[in-house]
């Protein structure tokens, strides 16, 4: 997956969707909300999801993606 097409996702479930393609698996919390995502080379993401209906600002998906790609 791109830069450019992590860019055109904008709502959380579709970004979900696409950590879960790119080897990504939730890990428990207690509540909150943010969700944590690992990979297996121990990478980690938290991603804001006060509404998974609602888009991600753009600096912030600009900034999980700069993470995720690196």
């Amino acid at each position: 997956m791109t830069k450019q097409d992590l860019m055109k996702i904008k709502k959380f479930k579709d970004f979900e969707r696409a950590l879960i393609q790119l080897g990504y698996t939730e890990q428990p919390t207690h509540g909150g909300s943010h969700r944590i995502y690992k990979n297996k080379s121990g990478k980690t993401l938290s991603i804001p999801c006060h509404n998974s209906s609602v888009e991600i600002a753009p600096g912030t998906r600009r900034n999980i993606i700069k993470l995720i790609l690196a």
